[in-house]
């Protein structure tokens, strides 16, 4: 991970009160181990929470999305702190006069990983000791260098692929979205985010990921194949009463990992939300083959693939189908139509 710019805000407002106040950092953290490690630490939590993926709002009133672009064609450290100062002071507006909002330490951050750029922002509440400090000397907010940092939830957080939104590429925000109204809800509102992508549109990518990273091994140590590996993916999405795939536990299922699923999505670039319900029609992929070209539609199962049906090794371009039953009722069909 390279480290470009990190900030913290901090807003105050108690829950179930009304009133909020803002302290701003005037100038960023040191980019050093101590700022390094805790950007880590916070883009690893982001990714084990479980994310959403979507867009800005295509509305030129919101404020995020318009005072971001700005910010991004010019990327200087004084527009960096001034936007992050700003967004700040929006925030607290919008929460003050809501009972169960509360506050936080919010951390702007740019970096690049995976040759990936980023801008995100995290809100942090429960850490084990006070993780910043304010320094009058440099009227900031810093990293307490007494401190452990071991963040065990990471209440809030979005994070931008400068990379897609330069390409104008759909996929280029996420977001944490809590079900917890005092968390998920104003952070989302905040960032003007709306959701774009489709239950078909995940189920199209988790197909495509099947077919991409190692698969596991079966129970004699051997490494199963593709159809059975998609077939026991069917299988599992089929045990989802609700339909609703988590990728922590499928990778916990699959690789005794919860997040091996979410890291190689992550490392591949694929998009795909942590957790989104199936489309039915599209998990047939995973056990179904269907081919319509020149005219010609075939659909079978995987499983007949090189039992009913296979390719002639000698001409590629020969498909044979070796079933009486079929045979039978295409000559019927010929014959009715004769």
């Amino acid at each position: 991970m390279q480290l470009n710019r990190i900030i913290v805000h901090e807003i105050k407002k108690n829950v179930n009160e009304t009133g909020a106040t803002c302290e701003y950092s005037n100038k960023q953290l040191p980019i050093d181990e101590e700022s390094i490690n805790l950007v880590t630490i916070l883009d690893e939590r982001y990714l084990a929470t479980g994310v959403t993926y979507g867009i800005f709002k295509n509305d030129e009133n919101e404020f995020f999305p318009s005072n971001f672009n700005q910010m991004n064609s010019n990327q200087t450290d004084e527009n960096f702190i001034s936007f992050s100062k700003n967004a700040i002071e929006v925030l607290t507006n919008q929460i003050k006069n809501i009972p169960f909002a509360k506050g936080g330490y919010f951390v702007f951050t740019d970096y690049t990983k995976n040759e990936v750029s980023y801008f995100s922002i995290f809100l942090i509440r429960n850490t084990k000791g006070i993780l910043f400090r304010k320094s009058q000397d440099s009227d900031s907010f810093r990293i307490n260098p007494t401190t452990h940092i071991d963040l065990d939830k990471l209440a809030m957080a979005c994070r931008i692929s400068r990379t897609r939104y330069h390409i104008l590429d759909g996929k280029y925000l996420s977001f944490i979205k809590h079900k917890l109204p005092d968390i998920s809800e104003y952070f989302i509102n905040w960032i003007a985010a709306t959701e774009i992508e489709s239950s078909r549109v995940y189920t199209e990518e988790l197909f495509k990921l099947s077919g991409v990273i190692t698969r596991p091994n079966l129970e004699d140590g051997s490494t199963m194949s593709l159809d059975e590996f998609r077939e026991r993916i069917y299988n599992y999405i089929q045990s989802r009463p609700d339909g609703i795939i988590n990728l922590h536990r499928m990778g916990e299922h699959f690789y005794n990992n919860e997040q091996y699923l979410i890291n190689f999505a992550e490392d591949k670039g694929y998009t795909i939300d942590s957790e989104f319900k199936v489309d039915k029609r599209k998990t047939k992929k995973f056990i179904r083959i269907n081919v319509n070209a020149d005219g010609i539609q075939l659909k079978f199962t995987r499983g007949e693939y090189n039992r009913q049906v296979r390719i002639e090794p000698n001409n590629p371009n020969i498909v044979i189908i070796e079933s009486e039953r079929f045979a039978n009722k295409l000559r019927e069909e010929l014959n009715h139509n004769e």
